[in-house]
């Protein structure tokens, strides 16, 4: 008996032995699926080896494999070739767990490129994608597909995926943009007017939050006070507090833009943050005791031609704030492109570690079977064909791989750099019977 429910222990029972275990990998319940999968790593049952790897090979659909995915490699016996399967196969859910599934070493590596899972149809799995990309070791080859993921226009429409590429820019050390002139005025709070605060900025209080008309605010100096120079703004809320200093500017329509400051909090009940009182955009919150902290946001202005930007409380607390910036961001402009050289785009077939041409397509004897051998298909294909297959590969599937659905292989556009398309174009175009 097993916390006095004799049935739960009797389940347990049926799954012990390997081939119950097996049919349970597919249960009706979670529990079930779990226990099963449990136990089958548990007791080492490496017997059921070639019949998880054909449970995950089977393409069904069926959330059995997503159980013997996992069972193998709790075994450590997840081999390449079931791997790779469950990269490709139909159900975004195993692929999924597939990429989770991944290390983060050269073979690894191999295989999440060679798989097109950066730009997988289901946002959810690409979503798992970008955060594996994020245990990668930084390199050239992947700083530049960081910079294309993040100027996709379907991850920037999308929240978790914009918010996702952010990360991996930092991660990465990666930017697609460069910072405009700062519109704020004063933006160090070092000029003070007439009234004794930062020239340019003014109270602005929201609602009939108790603490509102005691909350204190004034310029601070002083070491630990100030993230620079002489300057910086605090407030005092001994009561929760909804209050903020405020400066309008004027902004460009449809275009992007970046908040930041540095901020910190002292015995805080609530937040100190940054938005934009107009879109309600808002930086990162400081919620608890923390020194100087950087935070930002960035977004597009849409149709909006101004801004009201909040140095803001809500909390009982202190807040501080100096270093305000509000930036236009301007697009960092691509190398000028010269004519593809067919011999960089041999290397590149063979050498990229991120486009990973090779491990998809044969070529000579050489290479993978993801995708079509690529022997003759200059003679078979025409120049526009080459350019559209490499920059859409799902708009037209190569003939005997329909039944895909999708094609595993990115839009080199998102991987390789104008230049690099122009070199590997130059190389196909060589490959003639």
């Amino acid at each position: 008996v097993l916390n006095g429910k004799p049935e739960i222990q009797h389940g347990i029972n049926l799954v012990r032995a390997t081939a119950p275990s097996l049919k349970n990998l597919s249960g009706d319940t979670q529990y079930g699926r779990l226990q099963a999968q449990r136990l089958i790593v548990e007791e080492k049952a490496e017997a059921a080896v070639p019949a998880l790897v054909t449970m995950v090979k089977a393409n069904d659909g069926k959330v059995g494999a997503i159980h013997a995915l996992r069972s193998l490699q709790g075994l450590g016996k997840l081999d390449s070739d079931s791997h790779k399967a469950a990269l490709l196969a139909k159900d975004p859910a195993l692929r999924r767990n597939a990429i989770r599934a991944l290390g983060n070493d050269s073979a690894a590596q191999a295989l999440f490129f060679g798989s097109g899972v950066v730009s997988d149809p289901d946002l959810t799995t690409r979503l798992a994608a970008m955060v594996k990309l994020a245990e990668f070791s930084t390199t050239p080859e992947i700083k530049t597909l960081v910079v294309r993921l993040a100027a996709d226009p379907l991850v920037k429409a999308d929240e978790w995926l914009a918010e996702a590429a952010r990360i991996l820019s930092k991660k990465h050390q990666t930017q697609i943009y460069k910072d405009g002139p700062n519109l704020l005025p004063n933006p160090g709070l070092e000029t003070l007017a007439a009234d004794g605060f930062p020239e340019g900025w003014k109270r602005r209080d929201y609602g009939n939050r108790p603490g509102n008309a005691g909350a204190e605010w004034k310029v601070v100096t002083g070491e630990g006070n100030t993230h620079s120079g002489t300057n910086a703004l605090r407030v005092v809320a001994r009561e929760e507090a909804d209050t903020s200093f405020f400066a309008d500017v004027m902004l460009k329509p449809n275009t992007e833009y970046k908040l930041s400051a540095w901020i910190k909090g002292h015995g805080l009940r609530g937040k100190v943050s940054l938005n934009d009182h107009v879109t309600h955009h808002e930086t990162e919150k400081v919620t608890r005791e923390s020194d100087w902290i950087e935070v930002e946001t960035t977004w597009n202005s849409g149709a909006e031609t101004r801004a009201s930007i909040n140095l803001l409380l809500v909390a009982k607390g202190d807040g501080y704030y100096d270093d305000v910036k509000l930036c236009e961001l301007l697009p960092i402009g691509e190398d000028a492109v010269a004519a593809g050289d067919a011999k960089r785009g041999e290397d590149i077939f063979w050498k990229h570690p991120v486009a990973a041409c090779m491990n998809c397509h044969m070529l000579g004897g050489k290479g993978g079977t993801v995708g079509p051998a690529l022997d003759g298909i200059a003679t078979r294909q025409n120049a526009a064909y080459i350019t559209e297959s490499l920059l859409e590969p799902n708009k037209v599937l190569a003939k005997g791989y329909e039944q895909l659905g999708v094609s595993p292989m990115p839009p080199m556009g998102l991987i390789l750099k104008p230049q690099e398309i122009e070199d590997i174009k130059a190389f196909l175009q060589t490959l003639k019977q």
